[in-house]
């Protein structure tokens, strides 16, 4: 446990230099689920992260593209879910 937290700690510090607002917002969401379930690949839905990070699905979605400018998430569109949206593949691109 102490390591994530190690990791986590490492990963928003870098994540602070490359993003702020909205998308950094975002991006702790997806570090806390995707390291929460002790992984590096998650499938994330925008409506899920809208809620988790109380933003819209389109911020998600603007969000999403400057984690990937700042080479902070890798990206791979997924399909439409009939309950949940749009579905979002990403994987952490960071190294500690």
């Amino acid at each position: 446990m102490i390591e994530a937290l190690r990791a986590q700690r490492l990963l928003n510090k870098r994540a602070r230099q490359r993003v702020d607002g909205p998308a950094f917002i975002v991006w702790s969401v997806l570090l806390d689920s995707t390291l929460g379930f002790q992984s590096t690949r998650a499938t994330h839905f925008h409506a899920h992260l809208a809620a988790e990070s109380n933003v819209t699905t389109k911020t998600v979605s603007r969000a999403i593209k400057t984690l990937v400018s700042a080479g902070l998430i890798e990206y791979q569109p997924g399909y439409a879910s009939e309950g949940l949206g749009k579905n979002l593949r990403v994987s952490s691109r960071c190294s500690t």
